[in-house]
């Protein structure tokens, strides 16, 4: 099963689209999108960039807003609130064997997105999350790292490469690493092949996407 969120050209706005496929790509069909705009940059409220699902019925469109689905994404529903945070903006969503995650912020006094960061688990069936991981105001991360039910996900890199942690989430049980930064370079981009296996991309200028020299650093214990 697969699915892929994009434009296609429609009638009326908005032309959000969903294409399924149900046999490894070998033909794909139309299914009902959330109704709202395909989040590009700045976009109108309840926008959505990302889509993810947790299995063949249960899925989530995620942006300015979090949309679920429980049926194939025959209907949606813009959730009101995630984890108790009103006009919630959800930067990505993960689902794991363990539940689905969401890497959440609130919105200021002029209605954008807040710095204070939190991680969130739901259950996938009910699209109820509650807080497992609170980041802090002005925090910064990359994205969730899932493999099997366990999330990984660098917190606090700091644009110039010094500092950070390694959050690992297990559940509702958080531990913390710091993030290794060899010779000041800046480590950032990570991926799991394992529960405990990681890999872990540094280099001068990862954080911003540069170009620069790189070193791969690996761990077979959680980091």
């Amino acid at each position: 099963h697969g699915w892929v969120l994009g434009n296609a050209p429609c009638a009326q706005q908005p032309c959000t689209t969903v294409l399924r496929t149900a046999d490894g790509g070998a033909s794909w069909r139309r299914v009902p999108a959330p109704p709202t705009s395909l989040l590009v940059s700045t976009d109108a409220p309840g926008a959505v960039n990302q889509l993810r699902f947790a299995d063949p019925l249960d899925g989530f469109a995620a942006g300015e807003a979090l949309w679920s689905t429980h049926d194939g994404a025959a209907t949606w529903q813009r959730q009101p609130t995630v984890a108790g945070i009103t006009g919630a903006f959800v930067r990505d969503v993960a689902p794991t064997s363990g539940g689905v995650y969401a890497l959440v912020s609130g919105t200021d006094p002029k209605g954008d997105p807040d710095s204070h960061l939190r991680v969130a688990r739901g259950d996938a069936r009910t699209g109820v999350f509650s807080v497992v991981a609170d980041l802090g105001q002005g925090s910064n991360a990359g994205t969730l790292v899932t493999s099997g039910s366990i999330v990984y996900l660098i917190v606090d890199q700091s644009p110039n490469g010094v500092g950070g942690q390694l959050l690992r989430i297990d559940g509702t049980a958080v531990t913390k690493t710091p993030v290794p930064s060899p010779s000041g370079l800046d480590c950032g981009h990570l991926a799991a092949s394992t529960a405990t296996a990681l890999l872990l991309e540094c280099g001068d200028g990862v954080a911003s996407g540069s170009m620069g020299s790189r070193s791969l650093m690996g761990s077979v214990d959680s980091g």
